[in-house]
């Protein structure tokens, strides 16, 4: 039975792309053909895989995987000793979900941590087990567990970068869209390149043009930096009788490293005296920049 609930969700995805596409397998290539598809293995390094992600993320206080290698390693040590056989589905089922992550998916994608999240229900069921077993003598760590879980989860969820700005790129954003979308259409120009790229794909009217891209997984370092540039730069010029949107501008890591030179321009070139305030959206201001 259990082989067989872990066969039937890949069986059906693939059946029913087969059935409904003609492509039974479009569950394991589709997103590989946004890049490069390669074989699995070959796209598979140490330094990038998530065994190596855990070992340095292990003993950082602020990293988000923080404890769980050692966390783990306690975890099978006290099923072995206890020779514990209701831990082999389980492990079994942790075992798959780490294998499935390391080789069996995205193979043309770099190796997010959220994606983790798949192993959390077997890990936390075995470290449940371990904890069941402990006699009196041990009582104190049992009960010291979930309070150190909750001070690991609080020291790894405090530094995430910009997650106090999702707010601003997200809830805000959405209302400025909404806005937009009740006024006459026209190109739409912020400071900051997450309102910008947001802002020309929710409001896009036509087809949206996406470039052919190759991951920069598999890019070497020069490659790299250079991905990491928005040629062309937006022209401020072509957005006259557009809009222009002043919120907030916090860089992001994600951002091309020569937005700077854009804000400079963005600053310098629109002509803030002929600007007419439409609407005030929370701490985003619309204006209307006159065709003539």
């Amino acid at each position: 039975p259990a082989l067989a609930g872990a066969a039937l969700a890949p069986l059906l995805a693939v059946a029913l792309f087969g059935v409904l596409g003609g492509r039974p397998l479009a569950p394991l290539t589709g997103t590989a053909e946004a890049g490069a598809l390669r074989n699995p293995i070959d796209a598979w390094s140490l330094d990038d895989s998530y065994m190596a992600m855990l070992w340095r993320e292990a003993a950082r206080p602020r990293a988000l995987l923080f404890l769980v290698l050692p966390a783990l390693a306690l975890t099978a040590a006290a099923l072995w000793l206890r020779r514990e056989r209701r831990a082999l589905l389980p492990a079994a089922w942790l075992a798959w979900a780490a294998l499935y992550l390391e080789l069996g998916t995205l193979p043309n994608l770099t190796k997010p941590a959220r994606y983790l999240t798949l192993c959390t229900i077997p890990a936390a069921l075995l470290a449940a087990l371990a904890l069941e077993g402990l006699d009196g003598r041990l009582a104190a760590l049992a009960a010291a567990a979930p309070a150190a879980a909750l001070a690991a989860a609080a020291l790894a969820l405090s530094p995430l970068p910009a997650r106090e700005h999702r707010a601003e790129d997200v809830v805000l954003l959405n209302r400025v869209a909404a806005r937009l979308r009740s006024l006459p259409p026209g190109p739409v120009l912020a400071e900051g390149y997450t309102w910008w790229a947001k802002l020309g794909v929710y409001l896009a009217r036509g087809r949206l043009e996406v470039p052919a891209a190759t991951d920069p997984a598999f890019l070497d370092a020069a490659a790299r930096r250079a991905r990491r540039r928005l040629d062309p730069l937006p022209r401020v010029a072509d957005y006259r009788g557009g809009y222009v949107v002043l919120g907030p501008a916090r860089p992001r890591a994600g951002w091309p490293s020569d937005w700077g030179r854009f804000r400079a321009r963005f600053r310098a070139e629109v002509p803030w005296s002929r600007l007419r305030e439409v609407a005030r959206v929370g701490a985003a201001t619309i204006y209307r920049w006159p065709a003539a």
